[in-house]
């Protein structure tokens, strides 16, 4: 060590070896801030800064070294040679751009691998640009001292990567030159001090070498290399801050966009906000800055400061107008400025409760008319039959209907019924009292509870009340309708101690209320339950009557009117019941039309028929009736299809009846259903033709195959000019048209001579024959087998 001192103090010349650290703290410092740069950035941007930090750190070496050889007293006159100076500059270059790299591609022992590699660059060009010195003279060396200054050189260098990767910003980049400076000023004064010069003056120096002049100009070039680099770090950076302080204003923009409410929090200390936070509590970012957390109040105990992180919390918050702002509160912890702070994610939840409160009014209120619905009045139902339990009181139920409101939808469409439905939820809404509560549980069916008062006088004063309301004229849509409601009603607990009980009394009641002339109120009595059972369980004995083959078909012929030549049958459905007997249509049909039986009744009866049919050696034409609902259900004109695909029936001989009904319920989609029918090849008949409101239309909208008059013309064609003239009218208009008419219901001569009169195309009705089984009408039909019977 003493020699290393000597040497610094004794052998170099005190002014340069100043001007040669400069150079090195000046070099070691763009070196590493440039090595910076290429850590932060990857492909070919940092293969560009690490070429700048190879060339800034062997610049910076080379200059060190050979401005402080400059710096050193020798005895004699010192030379360089040109070639061994300009490859220890390479050298320098090379091995610092290979240390570089190798400790850019991160992991502790690529790092030791490229300190290594840079201390031996130093080293390595020292020795090498001290193997150029050219002077009259022999150098020795102390072998300890020189491989004391390589060890020290990649330790220094190491530790100086080590720092750069491990520390972050100034601190790291001055403990990384630092390093590096002590390296390279360890190894130059420990080398420097291995040397002893011993001149002879025998030796000649070679006229090639190079003065230190010459040489002097070749560090003042690198010394300038390392200027231009030190000056370009330095725009660099203050680009670089430039650009950080544009992206901290982007990063507030993107803050301020949010939809959440953001707040910053140091050591219980509003540090920053953001603009949706003004937005949502009214406090601006200048007011709450600086300003203790608990600034931003709740209504309960709950504090922000005492939320925990990464738990979302609900919590009230309270604006600065005093208004309660509910909010989800998520807190988070970040590393900002060297210091950990908490972010408040602060999410309106307003709009969510109002969405929560409006969710919940429709689970429980009609979305038409806003009355409460089924599932409001079970609650409620059940909670006053609780209480009058408890007290002993009484309560009345009233279950009411509108009378004909059907025939509302059927002429004038859905809209008008809705309309009509809302005008009389109203008033009957207005009519009721504290303790009445009116619900729509479906439809125009409406279900209304009363409580509080003494039955049955209370619940009669109140269904007195609802058919004022409602029995009126009423305007919609230009249309005047003579609204009307029946009522029936069921007391607690004379008629019944729960809703299962009260309700279908309630029912039964309404029915006899309808039975005896609508527009009326019945209380419920015990016979009524008996005939609300009795249909309930006609309904359940038809739904297991089809699999158990209690219905059949009947056929009532048509013939041509002129001739009296049967032209085909109209196929009619029948239950022929064991417990019951011969149960007519009219009885059962509405019955299976309400719990949707009709569907599979229909598809029986299509399948049946056509199967039948394709068993008469007379080619005589079959046709069927459709309701309604099966337009409504399923895919019939697949179901058409399938059928004349399985039983082989020519299409032609299947005519489909429709009635009005089925167009009005959904005018678009049945035309639809009935094109796909007729594209299959099969006849549609407009039948009761005259008894609804829209025929002529419908004629216009679709071209039907043939058109029945109702027989309720018919029957009344004794001294009636009116149905004269009616029937008169359609048959004109069916030969107009060039469509058939058939007239239902005759049954006198005088019936079919009138009609033949017209040039009515066929009749049907008792004067041709009943309907029957076919076998009775085999002489007819000729069959060619055993009818077949389908399930």
């Amino acid at each position: 060590m003493y020699r290393i001192l000597s040497c610094l103090a004794f052998e170099h010349d005190p002014w340069l070896v100043l001007v040669a650290a400069f150079m090195c703290v000046l070099g070691s410092i763009t070196a590493m801030r440039v090595f910076q740069r290429a850590q932060a950035t990857g492909g070919s941007e940092r293969v560009i800064w690490l070429g700048t930090a190879a060339l800034a750190g062997g610049c910076a070496v080379w200059s060190t070294h050979f401005i402080a050889i400059l710096a050193y007293k020798t005895p004699v006159d010192i030379h360089f040679d040109i070639q061994r100076t300009l490859l220890s500059l390479i050298i320098a270059i090379a091995l610092s751009g290979a240390g570089f790299t190798l400790a850019a591609a991160g992991g502790k022992w690529r790092l030791a691998l490229g300190g290594s590699t840079l201390g031996y660059g130093v080293a390595i060009m020292h020795y090498v640009g001290m193997s150029g010195l050219v002077l009259p003279g022999l150098i020795s060396w102390d072998t300890a001292l020189v491989i004391a200054s390589i060890v020290s050189s990649a330790i220094f260098a190491t530790a100086a990567l080590f720092a750069s990767r491990r520390m972050q910003g100034d601190r790291g980049l001055l403990a990384a030159a630092g390093l590096l400076v002590l390296g390279i000023v360890a190894l130059h004064f420990t080398a420097m001090s291995a040397v002893t010069l011993t001149p002879d003056p025998a030796r000649i120096v070679a006229p090639s070498a190079i003065s230190d002049d010459v040489l002097a100009i070749g560090v003042v070039m690198a010394s300038l290399m390392i200027f231009s680099l030190a000056l370009l770090c330095v725009i660099f950076d203050r680009r670089l801050g430039e650009r950080k302080v544009e992206e901290a204003r982007r990063l507030k923009s993107l803050a301020d966009a949010a939809v959440e409410g953001l707040l910053i929090v140091e050591n219980e200390i509003i540090r920053d906000a953001n603009a949706s936070f003004e937005a949502l509590l009214g406090y601006s970012v200048a007011e709450v800055t600086g300003r203790k957390l608990e600034l931003i109040r709740t209504t309960g105990r709950k504090t922000l400061a005492s939320l925990d992180d990464n738990c979302p919390t609900e919590v009230d918050l309270i604006a600065k107008s005093g208004k309660v702002v509910p909010a989800e509160i998520v807190v988070r912890r970040i590393g900002l400025q060297g210091m950990t702070s908490r972010v408040y994610a602060i999410r309106d939840l307003s709009e969510r409760r109002a969405a929560e409160k409006r969710i919940h009014h429709m689970a429980y209120h009609d979305l038409l008319t806003g009355l409460p619905n089924r599932a409001r009045l079970a609650e409620v139902l059940r909670e006053r039959l609780d209480a009058a339990e408890r007290s002993g009181g009484q309560l009345a139920l009233l279950a009411l209907d509108l009378d004909r409101f059907k025939q509302v939808n059927d002429i004038f469409g859905h809209h008008a019924g809705d309309a009509l439905l809302r005008n009389l939820a109203s008033a009957m809404s207005a009519a009721l009292r504290p303790t009445e509560m009116l619900a729509r549980i479906g439809g125009d069916e409406f279900v209304v509870v009363q409580s509080g008062v003494v039955q049955p006088e209370g619940a009669q004063d109140l269904a007195e009340r609802l058919i004022a309301a409602v029995c009126r004229d009423v305007d919609v849509d230009g249309n005047t309708f003579r609204a009307a409601t029946s009522i029936g009603i069921a007391v607690f607990p004379r008629d019944g101690r729960d809703v299962d009980t009260l309700h279908p009394n309630a029912d039964a009641a309404l029915y006899r209320a309808k039975q005896d002339g609508r527009g009326a109120y019945r209380f419920f009595e015990p016979e009524m339950d008996l005939r609300l059972r009795e249909r309930r369980a006609m309904q359940a004995e038809m739904r297991d009557a089809l699999p158990r083959g209690e219905f059949c078909l009947h056929y009532q012929p048509q013939a041509e009117t002129a001739t009296g030549v049967v032209s085909g049958f109209e196929a009619l459905l029948r239950w022929e019941s064991p417990k019951r007997g011969s149960v007519q249509p009219s009885e059962f049909v509405p019955l299976a039309e309400e719990n949707g039986l009709i569907v599979e009744l229909g598809e029986f009866v299509l399948r049946t028929a056509c199967a039948e049919a394709v068993t008469w050696a007379n080619p005589l034409t079959v046709a069927v009736n459709l309701s309604p609902v099966q337009f409504e259900h399923g895919d019939l004109p697949a179901l058409v299809r399938q059928v004349l695909a399985e039983t082989g029936l020519d299409p032609k001989r299947l005519e489909l009846e429709i009635t009005e009904g089925v167009l009005i319920h959904d005018f678009a989609r049945a035309l639809k259903v009935l094109e796909e029918i007729k594209a299959l090849g099969v006849c549609i008949a407009m039948d009761d033709f005259g008894t609804g409101y829209s025929s002529l239309a419908y004629l216009q909208a679709f071209p039907f195959d043939r058109i029945k008059i109702d027989r309720s013309f018919v029957a009344s064609l004794d001294g009636n000019r009116q149905s004269e003239a009616i029937i008169r009218a359609i048959v004109g208009l069916g030969r107009g048209l060039n469509v058939p008419i058939t007239a239902e219901g005759v049954e006198t001569e005088e019936q079919h001579a009138f009609l033949a009169a017209l040039d009515c195309t066929d009749i049907q009705g008792f004067l041709i024959g009943k309907p029957e089984p076919i076998g009775n009408f085999r002489a007819l039909v000729g069959l060619k087998k055993a009818a077949q019977k389908v399930a």
